[in-house]
């Protein structure tokens, strides 16, 4: 579970996703991924680093299960759009990818998802601990 708070630019998520890329550079163990931008105010950024955002999610699928359920929770229109154009072009990452507007959307979906792909249940996701 990725979250993110107050004014977020997406270089910040690259860097995350790079981090996450060398941290697991043997291979990322993750059934599933949720990006919450639920309590993010600003989502700024330009076009190209929305295309350096999907090469490095290229680079970090590679480590990742096939077909790996990936959320993104986006409540507010303009990060639903972004959120949206990321889905767009990110298609060769090989995520199943979901942008719902609740947490409790991308929860079911999540489980859903990880149930019907790799027989597994998740349990309830504490929203305090992300």
């Amino acid at each position: 579970m990725l979250s993110a708070v107050g004014e977020f630019p997406i270089s910040d998520m690259i860097a995350a996703k790079r981090a996450l890329t060398l941290q697991f550079s043997g291979g990322v163990p993750w059934f599933f991924i949720i990006v919450d931008l639920t309590q993010v105010t600003s989502l700024t950024g330009e076009t190209s680093e929305l295309e350096q955002l999907v090469e490095q999610d290229k680079l970090l699928a590679a480590l990742t299960r096939p077909g790996l359920p990936f959320a993104v929770v986006a409540p507010q229109d303009a990060h639903y759009g972004v959120a949206r154009m990321w889905q767009a072009i990110s298609e060769d990452t090989g995520w199943d990818t979901r942008i719902l507007r609740d947490r409790n959307s991308a929860e079911t979906w999540i489980r859903e998802r990880v149930q019907a792909k790799f027989g597994m249940s998740v349990p309830s996701l504490d929203q305090q601990a992300s």
